[in-house]
């Protein structure tokens, strides 16, 4: 195991928290970017969260999916809600970390759909759920939208933000282009395969209306639970989840979807069971 890693595994939980924080100094950054850099590309063990003990490859991602740090409120959620035998449908899987996490939680009686279009982080999936042997993961190559058909991908030097171009992208850093499958949710489902969903995450840097909008009749006919991530698309996602009988506010506070912050993640679900959402605890911690 990565020594970085083990050394991480020793400290109890208010000092990480307090390391966490520090990592945001300026004059700390370049010490903490140093150990993140020897943390990634390598096989190693996720050390806490909802997938403690799981083995992961970061590849050239988030350094902090192997401490367990990362997304803490989203795998907490995870942990409430997953439950053996489910069906997870993860949309924008990167390296496979919420993937996998979901994948432990539902077990072998359950499904993760993994949709992911840049080939090599859904090669990176690929390999993460081969660690762990796990037969209930599929990664799907194709970048969830609106319409089917080919698009072109932004692959940013971040390798956790790239998006589909579209008209109004003004992003300009971007490693590379690629030419990439898109399609509707409703598409590949009506097509044989794909179990409705139990659970649904979505983060797709700005893509989320597009994403719902072409999984409309799925999501009106399973009624799962969403997860997701906004990019200033607060009003564009409020406006589609109350179009399908949808309630949602935002994960860790009871702020509205179209009142709150562009970067939060909005947690929402069917309007017959807007008791889930009580069930959620405000301001989460390591676990």
């Amino acid at each position: 195991m990565n020594l970085i890693v083990e050394l991480a595994r020793t400290l109890p939980d208010p000092m990480l928290k307090v390391l966490v924080r520090l990592r945001l100094n300026p004059l700390l950054r370049p010490g903490f970017d140093w150990c993140a850099a020897r943390m990634k590309n390598g096989d190693s063990v996720i050390q806490r969260g909802a997938g403690k003990g799981l083995r992961f490859n970061p590849g050239g991602s988030n350094a902090a999916y192997l401490l367990g740090t990362a997304e803490q409120e989203v795998q907490h959620l995870l942990k409430l809600w997953l439950r053996p035998g489910m069906n997870v449908y993860d949309v924008g899987a990167n390296v496979g970390f919420i993937t996998l996490s979901a994948a432990l939680l539902v077990g072998d009686s359950g499904n993760v759909c993994g949709f992911e279009p840049v080939p090599m982080l859904a090669d990176q999936v690929v390999h993460n759920a081969g660690l762990n042997r796990f037969r209930q993961v599929s990664i799907h190559r194709v970048a969830l939208s609106d319409e089917d058909g080919e698009a072109v991908f932004q692959v940013s030097e971040n390798l956790t933000m790239g998006k589909l171009v579209t008209r109004e992208s003004r992003e300009h850093v971007a490693a590379e282009h690629l030419k990439v499958r898109k399609c509707k949710l409703d598409t590949l489902v009506a097509m044989g395969g794909l179990s409705d969903p139990d659970v649904v995450k979505i983060d797709v840097e700005g893509a989320e209306a597009a994403v719902l909008d072409g999984a409309a009749e799925v999501l009106r006919r399973a009624r799962p639970a969403l997860l997701i991530e906004l990019h200033s698309t607060n009003q564009a996602v409020a406006d589609r989840l109350e179009g399908m009988s949808f309630v949602g506010r935002l994960l860790g506070s009871h702020e509205s979807v179209r009142t709150g912050p562009p970067n939060a993640t909005v947690v929402a679900v069917p309007e017959e069971r807007a008791f889930m959402l009580e069930q959620i605890p405000i301001g989460l911690g390591f676990k």
